[in-house]
């Protein structure tokens, strides 16, 4: 913003001098205050106008040019924060459909082939990555500067502990029925993880829609 500001500054400052001696010419202005411009080399004024004419022109363009710049610029950060901000709301829509025992266990829980890993798995696999459509875009984005690496960071943390959430809150569906403390215990770590991926999730979406 402060180039762009010198830049008005001097392209004002070139057509100021070159409108006063357009004007004093025009007016005869000199010959009435007994100035002498005899002497004045009208071809090299001919060559200084176009000079000055080139460097307007220059200018010009260059604003209208750095203008275009700042607007991809805004649009490509608006997108990266619009994607960010649909892939977390897609994992608490995913994450809601988990935390309610009686939809997991009666239309995902049956459908999911425990004997398989999570990413052979079609269901698991798709609960776990469906979210994260976005990703090469998003990754793209942030290799053009247009994400802060910190935000990266939260996004990358978020995508992986997100996939851990979920394959625990499907394995170990019944664990609600836990006896031992060893499975108690364990439970009280998966719903921690659980309101916690949940929490900075929420966080996330606040920052990107709230600024």
């Amino acid at each position: 913003m402060e180039n762009k500001r010198t830049y008005k500054h001097v392209v004002f400052a070139i057509l100021s001098v070159f409108t006063l001696y357009i004007v004093l010419d025009l007016f005869n202005i000199p010959q009435k205050f007994n100035i002498p411009i005899s002497n004045i080399n009208t071809d090299l004024f001919g060559i200084v106008s176009s000079a000055v004419v080139a460097l307007v022109i220059y200018f010009i363009s260059y604003n209208e040019i750095d203008d275009r710049k700042i607007k991809r610029e805004d649009n490509a950060k608006d997108t990266a924060k619009v994607l960010l901000a649909d892939t977390y709301k897609e994992c608490l829509n995913t994450l809601e459909l988990l935390g309610n025992r009686e939809i997991l266990e009666a239309f995902i829980v049956p459908k999911v082939d425990f004997n398989k890993t999570n990413k052979d798995d079609k269901i698991m696999n798709n609960l776990q990555t469906l979210p994260f459509e976005s990703f090469d875009k998003i990754i793209s984005l942030s290799e053009g500067g247009y994400i802060s690496k910190d935000k990266l960071e939260i996004y990358l943390s978020i995508k992986k502990e997100f996939a851990l959430v979920v394959s625990m809150k499907i394995t170990f569906f019944d664990i609600d029925k836990a006896q031992g403390l060893k499975q108690i215990l364990y439970k009280e770590e998966i719903d921690r993880r659980f309101y916690d991926l949940i929490n900075t999730i929420n966080n996330e979406i606040s920052f990107l829609t709230n600024r």
